[in-house]
C-alpha cells in the first residue's frame, strides 16, 4: 500500500508538469508483461518505467511489480495464487521472476521481436520461454509468436531445437515441487504457436485511451488438470482496456476467456525520469553577478559557499587562474556543484582572474581537477546569451595527481556532523512459496559523524522497525544453526538497533586508483573489518577492483543487537563494472567467497536516473545449496531495488536534506548467496568524478 501510495504521488506529480509525458497506450497481459490477455507482446515500456499489477482470472490471482531497467530490458517478480474464489485464501503460491529483452526492434519494413522468459526463476507450474513479434498497421498492433514450456501446451510442432542437440529434446516437467531450471530453458518436445490483435479506435476522440484485445494463446492448463481436474477454458479470448487520459499511469481491463470465464485487469505505472529531484531546500541559491569585483577575495567566497551549502577549501587566487577545493556533496551532481562552487569564487575573484580550476574531494578520494574559462560562466549564467554546450568546448579536465598524495585538510567546522539521510525502506518477498506476502518496513538514519585527522571519518545510523510480519519465518521454515541472514525475523523483532558505526579510512593513491579499509558495525547483521581497491580510468566505461571482510554476526537478543553471536567468516570477491551507453546502465560482476563460505558469481544491473532515482537488480549463484521453498534446493539468490529521492514530496526538512524511499523486492531469510552490505562502496563514491557522470549531467552546470 505505502509502494502504491508512492507511485501514484509520483505519476501525478510527473503528469502535472509535463502532460505529454504519459506512458505508451499498450498495456499488461494477465501476468503483468506487456501484453493482450493471456499472451505477452513484443511491446516494452520507456526506459525507466516502474508497474504494480494486479489480476485475476480462474484459478489464479496474480501480483507483479516490475521495471524497465533499460530500453531493451524488462524484469518482474510476480507471485501467483492458486485460489476457489477471489475472498478465500490461496491454496498455493508459484512465484516466479520473469523478463523480456528485445532482440529486434521494429521499423518500417520488420516487426519489433523479443524474448521472454516466464518464471525464469521460480515455479515450473507457470515456467515458459517464447519469442514474440508484433508489428502496427495504423489503429491495428498484430502479435505472433512460439513458446515453450507454459506456452507450449497445444504442442502445434515439435521443438526446432532439436537440432542443436538431444538437450531440448528431452521431456519437461509442467509442475512439481522442484524449482525451475536454467537446464529447463527451451526444452520439451513440442511447442506451441500463440497470437492475437489489438485495437486502439482512433476515429473517435471520445474513444481515446480505450483499446480492444483479442488472442489465441497455447497454454492448455495441463498441470491443473492433472492437479485438481481443472476444467480449462477454451484458448481464445476477447478483452477492453482503458487507460483514462486524465490518469494516464493507470490501467483497468476487463477480458472474457471463452464464454464462461471472466478476468479482470488493473495495473498503475510511472515512469522515475519524470520524478521531480529538486530538493527545494537543497536547491543552491547563488548566482554570479554581471560584474567582476574590484579585488580578489578568496576568503569572502569561501564564506559565502558556506551560506550556500557549498564547502570549498584552499582557494588561491593568483597568475589569473583561482584555485580550489570542493568538498562534494553526496545528494546533487558534480556539474551542479561545480557551477555553484564556481559562481562564488567569480564573484570575489577581482578584476584579472580568467579561469578557475576546481578539484573535487569526497572524504580522502580526490578526482579529476576541472578548468572553467570565466568569460563561459559570465556569458551563460550572469548574462543568460551562453549555454552548457560553449562552456563544456573550452572546458579543461585534468589529472594532477601523481602518486601518494595528500587529501587537503578540512576546517574544523567541516569535521562535524553532516549529511543527514532519512530512509524509508520497505522490503517485499513476492519470491515466496510457503506465504504469499512477507513484508518489512523501516525508518533508518544515517549521518557522516566527525572526522579525526586528514584520512579517518566516521559514521553511524539507527533503524526504527516499524512494521512487519516476519515472525511467520519461526512456523514455516526450520530454525538454522548457522544463520547467515535466515534470522531476520529476530532482527525484525527490534524497535530500535543500531543499523552502523563505523571508522573507514579512503584515499587516491594515485590517478584513477582508490583505496579503502572500514572497521566497525557495518550493517545491520553484521559487524567486522575490510577493505576495498578500485581502479577506475576516468574516460573509460570500466572498473575493476577486490574487496575483502572478515565478516563478525551481530546478536538480535543484545541491546541494540550489539553483541557478537561468535558466527565469523572471510569473505573476498574480485569485481568489475561496465558502464552501457546505449543502455544508459552499468553491468556489474562480482566473483568470489561470500557469508556461508561458498563460492559463486553475481551479475548485476544498475542505472541512475538525473533526478537522483536509482534501479537495481542482481542475480547471485554459488556451488551450496539450502532448502527452497519449493522442497527442493537452490542454488541462487536474486532482488530488485529502487531508489526515490523524496524531499521535494516532503517538504522543507533542514535536518534531512535527502530523505528517500527505498523499496527491496527479494527473498526473505536467504543464507547461501549473501554477501556483505559494504556500508561504502568505492565505485559509487567515485561516480561523481567519472567522465560518464560529468557529461550526463553537463547541462546542470547552467540550473
Amino acid at each position: 500500500m505505502i509502494l502504491l501510495t508512492i507511485l501514484l504521488l509520483c505519476a501525478n506529480n510527473s503528469w502535472a508538469q509535463n502532460p505529454s509525458a504519459h506512458p505508451t497506450r499498450y498495456s499488461t497481459n494477465a501476468h503483468g508483461m506487456l501484453g493482450l490477455n493471456t499472451i505477452p507482446t513484443a511491446r516494452m515500456d520507456e526506459a525507466g518505467t516502474a508497474r504494480i499489477h494486479w489480476s485475476g482470472t480462474d484459478p489464479y490471482m496474480h501480483g507483479a511489480l516490475g521495471f524497465q531497467i533499460a530500453d531493451p530490458l524488462y524484469i518482474s517478480v510476480r507471485q501467483s495464487a492458486e485460489i476457489s474464489t477471489f475472498d478465500a485464501d490461496p491454496i498455493a503460491l508459484y512465484p516466479g521472476l520473469d523478463f523480456k529483452l528485445r532482440l529486434l526492434k521494429e521499423n518500417e519494413r520488420r516487426p519489433a521481436v523479443v524474448l521472454g522468459m516466464q518464471s525464469a526463476i521460480g515455479h515450473k507450474r507457470m515456467s515458459g520461454e517464447y519469442i514474440a513479434a508484433s508489428k502496427r498497421v495504423k489503429d491495428f498492433d498484430i502479435t505472433a509468436g512460439l513458446g515453450w514450456g507454459y506456452f507450449a501446451g497445444a504442442a502445434h510442432i515439435d521443438n526446432p531445437l532439436k537440432a542443436f542437440g538431444s538437450h531440448f529434446d528431452q521431456n519437461r516437467d509442467i509442475d512439481g515441487e522442484s524449482p525451475a531450471r536454467a537446464a529447463d530453458w527451451f526444452t520439451g518436445e513440442k511447442i506451441g504457436f500463440f497470437g492475437g490483435i489489438e485495437y486502439f479506435p482512433s476515429f473517435n476522440p471520445l474513444l481515446k485511451g480505450l483499446s480492444l484485445k483479442a488472442d489465441i494463446g497455447a497454454n492448455r492448463y495441463e498441470a491443473e488438470r492433472a492437479a485438481f481436474n481443472f476444467d480449462a477454458p477454451p484458448p481464445w479470448s476477447l478483452g477492453i482496456n482503458y487507460k483514462p487520459p486524465r490518469l494516464p499511469f493507470a490501467d483497468f481491463s476487463l477480458a472474457a476467456q471463452g464464454t464462461d470465464r471472466f478476468m479482470g485487469r488493473i495495473s498503475f505505472q510511472t515512469n522515475l525520469k519524470t520524478l521531480n529531484h529538486r530538493n527545494t531546500h537543497d536547491t543552491p541559491q547563488s548566482f554570479l553577478r554581471p560584474y567582476r569585483s574590484d579585488f580578489a577575495a578568496p576568503e569572502w567566497a569561501r564564506l559565502s559557499a558556506e551560506k550556500d551549502n557549498t564547502a570549498i577549501i584552499n582557494t588561491v587566487m593568483e597568475n589569473r587562474t583561482a584555485t580550489t577545493t570542493l568538498l562534494t556533496r553526496p545528494h546533487r551532481s558534480s556539474p551542479q556543484q561545480f557551477s555553484n562552487a564556481a559562481m562564488h569564487i567569480a564573484n570575489h575573484a577581482g578584476q584579472n582572474i580568467e579561469s578557475i580550476t576546481i578539484t573535487p574531494q569526497r572524504y580522502g578520494l580526490i578526482g579529476p581537477s576541472l578548468t572553467l574559462m570565466r568569460h563561459d560562466l559570465e556569458t551563460a549564467l550572469a548574462h543568460n546569451t551562453g549555454s552548457a554546450e560553449e562552456i563544456w568546448h573550452n572546458a579543461e579536465i585534468t589529472q594532477t595527481l601523481s602518486g601518494l598524495q595528500k587529501p587537503k585538510a578540512l576546517p574544523d567546522q567541516l569535521k562535524r556532523f553532516r549529511h543527514l539521510t532519512l530512509t524509508l525502506q520497505n522490503q517485499i518477498g513476492l519470491s515466496e512459496e510457503d506465504d504469499g506476502f512477507l513484508f518489512r518496513n523501516a525508518a533508518i538514519i544515517d549521518a557522516d559523524g566527525p572526522q579525526f585527522g586528514d584520512y579517518i571519518h566516521t559514521a553511524m545510523g539507527l533503524r526504527l522497525n516499524l512494521a512487519e510480519n516476519l515472525h511467520k519465518l519461526d512456523k514455516i521454515r526450520p530454525e538454522r544453526l548457522t544463520p547467515i541472514r535466515s534470522d531476520i525475523d529476530d532482527f525484525a523483532d527490534r524497535l530500535i538497533a543500531l543499523e552502523k558505526l563505523y571508522g573507514a579510512f579512503t584515499h587516491t593513491i594515485a590517478p584513477d586508483l582508490h583505496i579503502m579499509t572500514t572497521a566497525g558495525y557495518l550493517e545491520e547483521m553484521y559487524a567486522g573489518a575490510g577493505g576495498e581497491i578500485l581502479y577506475r580510468p576516468f574516460d573509460k566505461r570500466f572498473a575493476i577492483g577486490a574487496e575483502s571482510w572478515l565478516a563478525m554476526k551481530r546478536d538480535p537478543d543484545t541491546t541494540l543487537n550489539l553483541g557478537l553471536a561468535g558466527i565469523n567468516t572471510v569473505t573476498a570477491h574480485a569485481n568489475a563494472w561496465y558502464d552501457l551507453p546505449e543502455w544508459d546502465t552499468t553491468l556489474g560482476v562480482k566473483v568470489g567467497r561470500f557469508l556461508a563460505e561458498d563460492l559463486g558469481a553475481s551479475i548485476s544491473l544498475t542505472k541512475n536516473f538525473k533526478n537522483g532515482a536509482y534501479l537495481a537488480t542482481h542475480f547471485t549463484m554459488t556451488d551450496q545449496s539450502e532448502p527452497d521453498l519449493f522442497g527442493g534446493d537452490v542454488h541462487y539468490d536474486h532482488g530488485i531495488k529502487l531508489t526515490i529521492p523524496l524531499g521535494g514530496y516532503l517538504g522543507r526538512i533542514k535536518s534531512a536534506p535527502n530523505t528517500n524511499f527505498e523499496l527491496i523486492t527479494a527473498p526473505f531469510g536467504r543464507d547461501i548467496a549473501q554477501s556483505l552490505n559494504n556500508p561504502l562502496s568505492l565505485y559509487e563514491l567515485t561516480a561523481p568524478f567519472s567522465k560518464s557522470h560529468i557529461i550526463r549531467h553537463w547541462d546542470e552546470i547552467t540550473e
